[in-house]
């Protein structure tokens, strides 16, 4: 009986295992944000905290940002698109953010910015990484607003954002004007290849090599234009169609609730 309290073996002695707390989201809203309710739905439906924040109050405490392992910049018309979507409130986040939007990068946090959220962090030089502006989302071939389902490739193997996908062919909705990515002359096509996440089947916006999400090059922090938060409930699924294909969005968010439970 001694003998098993000095080698630690007794299991009554030993401490009660805590299980670690769930990982959890900023999601950002107002300022013409329209999409954070879903965003919020899409990543507690995967087991992943969410609290939805008005720009006016992280702007106002910045700090606030590291109560979170990740931040979700929602889809929508921030600022109405003045100055080129998405660049006012790229703008407002660097000013008022600034070193602790850098520090949150710093420390491997995860940011998904999807359609509006993309421009916000290619504005910000946070995708494709290393600081500089080196894509750009300009209007769509043709000069319409595109909403529909799309089917798309992923370019990205594993990681944050893709380690639960049981394939590389997947179908999510898009809605967009601007959503034409074009790479700056300047910056290394080898580079960009590295970085492309996901692929169009078929160009839809005249996109360079039919991007549709860049990743930076750690992997997490990843820009879209596909919107995956409305591809994670069956009811959306049209008459006649199955709703496992409508529903590949739910893999995004799987993917980093299981990095972020691991690291």
């Amino acid at each position: 009986m001694f003998s098993d309290f000095c080698d630690g073996t007794n299991e009554e002695m030993k401490p009660p295992k805590r299980d670690k707390p769930k990982p959890s989201f900023l999601v950002l809203a107002g300022v013409g944000i329209n999409c954070e309710e879903e965003s919020a739905r899409a990543l507690e439906r995967s087991g992943i905290g969410a609290r939805i924040v008005h720009v006016g109050e992280i702007t106002e405490r910045p700090s606030l940002l590291f109560s979170y392992q990740g931040l979700f910049l929602p889809g929508g018309f921030s600022y109405g698109d003045d100055l080129g979507a998405g660049r006012v409130l790229a703008l407002t986040l660097e000013h008022f953010l600034g070193d602790t939007l850098s520090s949150f990068v710093a420390k491997g946090k995860a940011i998904l910015g999807v359609c509006n959220g993309l421009q916000v962090l290619a504005t910000l030089g946070l995708v494709p990484g290393g600081g500089q502006r080196a894509i750009s989302l300009l209007p769509n071939v043709g000069g319409r607003f595109i909403n529909k389902w799309v089917n798309l490739t992923l370019r990205a193997q594993g990681g944050p954002w893709f380690n639960r996908f049981p394939t590389e062919d997947i179908r999510l909705p898009v809605r967009h004007g601007e959503g034409r990515m074009v790479k700056a002359q300047e910056y290394p096509l080898e580079m960009w290849r590295a970085r492309q996440a996901l692929a169009y089947v078929e160009d839809i916006n005249g996109s360079f090599e039919q991007a549709a999400a860049v990743c930076d090059e750690t992997g997490l922090i990843l820009g879209m234009m596909p919107h995956p938060e409305a591809a994670v409930d069956g009811r959306i699924t049209p008459p006649g169609e199955s709703a496992q294909a409508y529903q590949d969005g739910r893999f995004f968010f799987e993917s980093i609730r299981h990095y972020l439970a691991q690291s």
